[in-house]
């Protein structure tokens, strides 16, 4: 098994982290921004919550940000997936 320095990986591709905010271990969200082409990522996990298409028109770093520091007190967000996959029970 391989041990990687993610700090070191993140040099080696000209990155940073500019912004990062948790709610706890498994909420977090982060802004890698590349200071060489000033590209900027947005990397999060969210427990409970599938990131697909749908769920990203709707959560992103700002809106996670909001609920992190409370500036609107009793903000929720729900998500509906019309889609899903269930076994039978076969």
């Amino acid at each position: 098994m391989e041990c990687v320095n993610a700090l070191g990986n993140m040099a080696e591709r000209n990155e940073y982290i500019s912004e990062f905010g948790s709610g706890d271990p498994q909420n977090y969200a982060y802004k890698l921004r590349n200071w060489v082409t000033g590209e900027q990522n947005t990397v999060f996990n969210l427990r409970g919550i599938t990131i697909n298409y749908n769920a990203l028109k709707l959560v992103n770093f700002d809106v996670i940000k909001i609920m992190i520091l409370k500036v609107r007190p009793n903000a929720t967000l729900t998500l509906h997936s019309g889609k899903k996959i269930k076994r039978s029970g076969t």
